[in-house]
């Protein structure tokens, strides 16, 4: 999950880890900031990444020092071009205007109105009421506080729980 959602991610390819080249194919789908890195000595990279940029390094005192020179003038492009692509998976998206899925949002309001919905249910008088306001009789909003009332408090916190994140995700 981190690899989604981290501002930066460094993925160190000197040893081919099915698992590390997963992520990294993960990482480029999601979004730019990530760095690769590669010591100089260890074995040749597999083919099909072997032509991505890359920072080589020497596992050695002076080494590791470069190696964090060139991580800060990633990092630091990172931060001033934070859309430009990184990868050629997102240069090509980019190219030709690709529409990635979107989930964020959608999914956190129809989880907020599931949450609400939820809440009704468990109270028989709060459903005979909504049902009532659903047939376009006007309810007065002291009926429905008394319904909430008689509710069982873990309810009542649900629904105000759900109609605050349903208002909040609506702004």
């Amino acid at each position: 999950m981190r690899i989604m959602y981290s501002d930066l991610v460094v993925a160190d390819v000197t040893y081919p880890n099915p698992n590390v080249l997963y992520e990294l194919g993960l990482r480029h789908a999601c979004r730019v900031g990530t760095v690769i890195i590669r010591d100089r000595n260890g074995p040749r990279a597999p083919f099909d990444i072997a032509y991505l940029r890359h920072i080589e390094y020497e596992n050695t005192a002076t080494g590791l020092k470069k190696l964090a020179d060139g991580l800060r003038t990633y990092f630091n492009s990172f931060l001033r071009y934070p859309d430009r692509p990184d990868n050629q998976l997102l240069e090509l998206a980019k190219l030709t205007n690709y529409d990635f899925p979107t989930y964020g949002k959608v999914q956190k309001q129809q989880a907020a109105q599931i949450a609400f919905m939820s809440a009704i249910l468990e109270s028989p008088e709060l459903i005979k009421i909504t049902l009532r306001q659903m047939k376009g009789e006007n309810i007065d909003s002291s009926e429905m506080s008394a319904a909430l009332l008689a509710s069982k408090p873990e309810v009542v916190l649900k629904l105000m729980t759900a109609i605050n994140d349903v208002n909040s995700l609506s702004k």
